[in-house]
């Protein structure tokens, strides 16, 4: 591949030389000893300098650059070209600047810290006690995440489930509206691009030996889980997995609150989880201590891998009776999606944001090139007039000013220009890769233009300083 963009830049680099070059047969000698000159003619005087009220370096600029146009439009496509990459590689530094919570952003579902509870507990008891904690700021009650196929699709989905969809915080509508009833469902996009299915189509779902049939009412994007998210009502998923029962309290903790301060609290409350008491040490403490640990961890054991609802216990130590049961096992475990994502997508955001810095610059650089190139061009083209304009009292600074506001009505247009072409290109980007919709920064995407715009001017008349170079003396010499 390397090898094969370098033989495309050579060919393209020579194809435009001999564009370029072929110009030499519209220059007769004749033509070349009128300095380019093929007929004299009197044209009409674009801004005349004597109606002109303002700065004149402004009003000379405006008339070179309308008395050129042909070479703006080169210019046009360089900074169009140049800008749409450099203000997707913005917005990307920008998204994943803030580490992985823009990601989480686009993942489809809510990110909460999940209570799994034993079998046999009141889910609803305990939601309604999480939900009094300071450090929670909303539980609800929901089915451990499942599976589920698809008739007729290659594509399995994990089911989305709530009671309304009005408590989903992370799920962004796209077109229709959310699930309400127990025969609707809501799909992703990119289902709808792998399977052809749209709103007011059917979909028939496959679980524990049934078929049942929703109705698409929505669509959604989703980053999770290759995008083919299904999201339903809980009685529609009752339908499908009629043996589910709730046992996860989804948890929507206070801002500043880890997930390890929550579960602190919670063991505080609960006791320790049925996965913390199986790793827990029982060899501290007293007799009794270790007898009564190594029994919870058993419970533990037999609780959350086995199934047990209800156990009791009496062990007899030289006469002594220890009791206990399992009553007191609430919480089988606590999970957060969050901290997978950190772990896992930590390094990911951060390399992709350097990238997309790094990309920026170089980009930069290019365009800084191009435009130095058309200055320096502009001023050996115009040797002669400039020189003409200094013996008549223009300044060096006034000449450089004059060909950097010349650059900037084909700048300005050109960089509204790749604004609107870099929105495509970001939401084609994240369309294709993850098949979400990404959307433009608008406030960074303007400043990112005036920034641009003031980048190309300071360029252009930093590159005109070989004006400086220009002598009147020398000219007349010449």
């Amino acid at each position: 591949m390397i090898l094969l963009s370098g033989l495309i830049v050579v060919v393209l680099v020579t194809v435009f030389a001999l564009i370029k070059a072929a110009k030499v047969k519209k220059y007769p000698p004749v033509v070349a000893f009128r300095k380019g000159i093929r007929t004299h003619h009197f044209g009409r005087n674009i801004l005349p300098l004597e109606k002109s009220k303002g700065n004149i370096n402004v009003t000379l600029a405006m008339k070179s650059f309308l008395g050129d146009i042909k070479s703006a439009v080169g210019t046009a496509v360089c900074i169009i070209a140049a800008g749409t990459a450099i203000l997707f590689c913005v917005t990307i530094a920008e998204f994943f600047g803030h580490g992985t919570g823009g990601l989480m952003s686009m993942t489809g579902c809510d990110i909460v810290t999940e209570v799994e509870l034993l079998n046999g507990v009141d889910p609803y008891a305990v939601r309604n006690e999480i939900a009094e904690m300071p450090e929670v700021r909303k539980a609800l009650v929901n089915y451990q995440q499942k599976w589920l196929s698809v008739r007729d699709s290659e594509y399995s989905g994990a089911a989305i489930v709530f009671d309304n969809y009005n408590d989903a915080e992370n799920i962004k509508l796209i077109d229709g509206r959310f699930p309400e009833h127990d025969n609707e469902i809501m799909i992703t996009t990119r289902r709808k691009e792998y399977e052809g299915t749209d709103i007011g189509d059917s979909i028939v779902i496959k679980g524990n030996g049934t078929e049942t049939k929703f109705i698409v009412t929505g669509m959604t994007t989703s980053l999770m889980n290759t995008g083919t998210m299904l999201y339903m009502t809980s009685e529609g998923y009752q339908r499908v997995c009629p043996d589910a029962r709730p046992n996860i309290i989804s948890v929507y903790l206070q801002d500043g609150v880890t997930m390890e301060q929550f579960e602190e609290k919670l063991n505080e409350k609960y006791g320790n989880s049925a996965k913390n008491s199986v790793s827990a040490d029982s060899t501290q403490g007293s007799l009794e201590e270790r007898i009564r640990a190594a029994a919870d961890e058993k419970l533990a054991l037999l609780t959350s891998q086995y199934g047990v609802t209800n156990i009791d216990y009496a062990v007899v130590v030289d006469g002594q009776v220890i009791t206990g049961n399992s009553r007191h096992l609430i919480v089988k475990e606590v999970s957060s999606l969050m901290t997978l994502a950190e772990q896992q997508l930590r390094s990911v955001s951060a390399v992709s944001e350097y990238g997309s810095i790094g990309a920026m610059i170089v980009l930069s650089a290019v365009v800084a090139v191009i435009l130095g190139l058309i200055a320096s061009s502009n001023v050996k083209r115009q040797r002669r007039k400039l020189g003409i304009m200094k013996g008549m009292g223009y300044t060096s600074k006034d000449l450089m000013k004059q060909i950097a506001i010349k650059t900037m009505p084909v700048t300005v247009v050109s960089v509204i220009i790749a604004s609107f072409a870099a929105k495509y290109v970001y939401s084609a980007f994240w369309l294709m890769a993850f098949g979400v919709l990404g959307e433009l920064n608008i406030p960074l995407t303007i400043i990112a233009d005036v920034i641009l715009v003031a980048f190309c001017y300071a360029v252009t008349y930093i590159s005109a300083s070989k004006i400086k170079a220009i002598s009147v003396t020398e000219l007349m010499t010449e």
